[in-house]
This record gives C-alpha cells, structure tokens and sequence, in this order.
C-alpha cells in the first residue's frame, strides 16, 4: 500500500510540475462558484472505521483567485470523532480552455475527541474537463495540524445538468483515508 501512495504522489508531483511549464492561456472554462454536500462512505484511521458528512464551497474572486471553505464531521468507531473546518484561498493557473492548475492556502482547525488545534494546509492540483459532462480532479496536500501529512485527492464529477454535477471522490493519506459521493450545485 505504501508503495501505491508514494507512486500516486510521484505521479502527481510531475504532472503539476510540468504543468507550470506550459505557457497560461485565456480563462477556462471550470467552474469555481459552486456549494457542495458530501456522504464520506468509508473513513479509515489505521484500524478504526468510521464515515461523515462533509459541507462547503468556493466563491471565484476574480479571474485568477478564489476564495473557499468546508466543514467535514466523521464518526468515527469506538467514539472517536473527528470534525474539521477548513477557510483558504487560491490561484488559478489555466493551462487550457478545459483545465487548470490551482494553488492554495488554507487555514485548518481540527478537533479530535475534544482535543482542538489549529494549522494550515498547501494544496496543488489539476481539474478540468475530461469529457463534455465529465470533470476530473487531482491534488496533492500537505497538512499541519498537530503532526504532518500529505493527502493525494483524486475525484471526478458527473454533470447531469449545467449546474448541478454528482461524483466520487477518494483522499488517500499516510494517517486518514476517504470515500465519498457527493454532489455539486454551480450558480
């Protein structure tokens, strides 16, 4: 399992890479004002089980930033609980008209079993249009909350309308990973 996260990683790593070197071009066509809502199906926390419930959403500022938050609550096995509250802001970096590279800052406050603490969160990823009604989403997070992680995310989406898209997402990390279907309102 190791190995598959340290290739995913790796993967990740050199497609964002190469993506900073291909020249910016005008605004894509993704979407960032949208509200999300999300059924976490599976939560894994070494041997504890467990699955939640994930609210937020992104507000594009202008052409090349965006503002976002989320709040996700896990119930987790043998009365763990795990809730987190996440407020940043991002760059948008166009490689195409279907995609773009993001870059973001995130504050983060988590509490686990009554213990609160606060830190931030480095995002960088890929999103874009991989078919006319289907968007994908790769991204690579570092975590400091307490101890460190780093988080691979991939996702994808299906539109079954202008502004409405339904999909799967999985977060795989060296302490916490997730399954969840979730689905998307755009305005």
């Amino acid at each position: 399992m190791k190995k598959q996260k340290l290739f995913s990683t790796s993967t990740v790593g050199l497609l964002l890479s190469a993506a900073m070197f291909i020249s910016p071009v005008q605004a894509s066509d993704v979407k960032y004002n949208y509200i999300e809502g999300r059924y976490v199906l599976d939560a894994e926390v070494g041997n504890i089980d467990g699955d939640g419930i994930l609210i937020g959403g992104s507000f594009r500022l202008n052409t090349d930033f965006y503002a976002f938050g989320n709040y996700e609550t896990l119930d987790m096995d043998f009365s763990n609980d795990i809730d987190t509250f996440t407020l940043g802001a991002g760059y948008i970096y166009p490689l195409n008209t279907m995609w773009d590279a993001n870059f973001s800052f995130s504050f983060v406050n988590a509490e686990v079993n009554s213990n609160d603490d606060n830190g931030f969160a480095l995002t960088a990823g890929v999103r874009g249009m991989m078919m006319p009604k289907i968007e994908g989403r790769a991204t690579l997070t570092y975590i400091d909350v307490d101890d460190d992680d780093t988080f691979v995310t991939l996702a994808g989406d299906y539109f079954v309308s202008p502004n409405l898209s339904v999909g799967l997402e999985l977060d795989l990390g060296a302490d916490l990973e997730t399954v969840s279907i979730g689905a998307r309102y755009y305005f």
